[in-house]
């Protein structure tokens, strides 16, 4: 009987764990803002991954721009994403003084009083080719394969300013923008990011996974208390 009640225990705790376990995401802004950057939040050596996602929500007319960028001293670290005629997003890598040396064309529009989820996920190799991936709404639009950069970490994130001369984003919009050590899918990205900005509300009815470990804990004690005596 002890036997028993110590496996259920550790299957609760394992259940537990697993429900509780999530990407590590960190806010490079928490709350929404018109422009901005950080350097805090993504440091992308050779050999490492990120993703850098923001929830971008558009005005009334779309504009033209740089909407979200990662990079360094604007070398050949850079990569930016930026809205073109018609609203169709770009992927570009840019080289020195931040001139543009890729732009791939996505296949994704930006829509006008719309949020859109709109990601970058890197991965460098350790000889320093790096792949980049634009995704919009998790679809993968864009990508940059196998682009040979120089050494040194990937540091900033910026979100509706220029980059080198790429201008600024030009229409409305806010953004809340998240970073990751991790290179996700397009899917992965959206699904997390929607439930990052809209949590749902707690179900009183259902018990939380860390609650159901400590009444296991509490069942297999007393049972344990019992068999001593």
């Amino acid at each position: 009987m002890t036997r028993k009640l110590l496996t259920l225990t550790l299957a609760a705790l394992a259940f537990g764990a697993t429900q509780a376990a999530n990407i590590n995401w960190e806010t490079a802004v928490s709350a929404t803002s018109s422009a901005g950057s950080s350097d805090q939040y993504i440091d992308v050596y050779a050999g490492a991954a990120a993703t850098v996602a923001a929830s971008i929500t558009y005005g009334t007319s779309i504009g033209t721009g740089t909407v979200l960028s990662i990079g360094a001293s604007l070398d050949n670290k850079t990569f930016s994403i930026q809205i073109g005629e018609n609203g169709v997003y770009t992927l570009t890598a840019h080289g020195a003084n931040g001139t543009p040396t890729i732009t791939t064309v996505g296949s994704a529009t930006a829509v006008a009083n719309a949020t859109q989820t709109v990601a970058l996920s890197i991965v460098r190799g350790s000889n320093q080719s790096t792949t980049v991936i634009l995704s919009v709404g998790g679809v993968e639009v864009a990508k940059i394969e196998n682009h040979t950069i120089s050494m040194g970490p990937i540091k900033w994130t910026e979100w509706g300013r220029r980059v080198g001369n790429q201008d600024a984003y030009s229409g409305d919009a806010t953004y809340t923008v998240f970073t990751t050590d991790q290179a996700l899918a397009a899917a992965d990205i959206a699904s997390e990011i929607d439930r990052l900005t809209n949590p749902p509300a707690p179900d009183p009815s259902v018990p939380e996974p860390t609650a159901l470990a400590l009444l296991a804990l509490g069942v297999a004690g007393v049972a344990l208390r019992r068999r001593v005596a």
